[in-house]
């Protein structure tokens, strides 16, 4: 006599079973959409930190010279004579300051010692800021190779090259410098002709060579 309503119940309650598992993936979904959305929320937040921790540590191996760095905010402080009074919040959190970036190095060296310390292995610290724009070396010891590094400096500018010993060859890495914009060779070993090649390959660069 109870069959009946045994099984009337269990027919009951079968809807209820299947709704669970289509709750159950609905959450899942939902959650793993949420995570996407987050993780694409955080991807150019941490692509920013990445980029300022970058170019604090390139700053510190740039700061002994005494070379003027210029932000973007347009404060200049010359290597070691000269610091921020106070640190961002930024920095005291993240390790870097998010709020302002360097846009300008300029490095004029006179004595023997600091033009040998200043060779391709720190000029590639200089294109590592990753929003630098204009570049001003005098008297150091890059070489041909050390300008190999402009090739995929696609912030560059700007870049003044004087007493340098750099060449024809150098010169023709500088063409991959992909937006360049102005170059000014002074003192080196380019000549009249790797001039004239580098002009027509880049005839969008304003070349001034001495």
């Amino acid at each position: 006599m109870n069959q009946p309503h045994q099984e009337s119940e269990n027919a009951a309650t079968r809807p209820n079973q299947r709704r669970k598992p289509r709750r159950s993936r609905l959450r899942r979904s939902v959650v793993i959409l949420g995570m996407s959305l987050l993780a694409l929320a955080l991807t150019p937040i941490l692509w920013k930190l990445h980029q300022a921790r970058q170019e604090a540590q390139a700053v510190a191996a740039l700061d002994r010279f005494l070379g003027a760095i210029v932000f973007d905010d347009g404060m200049i402080f010359v290597g070691t004579t000269i610091k921020p009074c106070k640190p961002h919040w930024t920095t005291k959190v993240f390790g870097a300051d998010l709020t302002r970036h360097v846009v300008g190095f300029s490095l004029d060296l006179i004595f023997p010692r600091e033009r040998k310390a200043f060779d391709d292995a720190m000029l590639a610290h200089v294109v590592k800021l990753p929003y630098l724009r204009r570049v001003f070396l005098r008297g150091c010891a890059i070489t041909d190779e050390g300008l190999k590094v402009f090739r995929n400096a696609e912030q560059v500018e700007v870049l003044y090259l004087s007493y340098v010993d750099v060449s024809d060859q150098g010169l023709s890495y500088l063409r991959e410098c992909p937006h360049l914009k102005e170059l000014n060779l002074l003192e080196t070993n380019v000549t009249p002709a790797g001039v004239a090649e580098f002009r027509q390959a880049r005839p969008d660069v304003k070349v001034a060579y001495q």
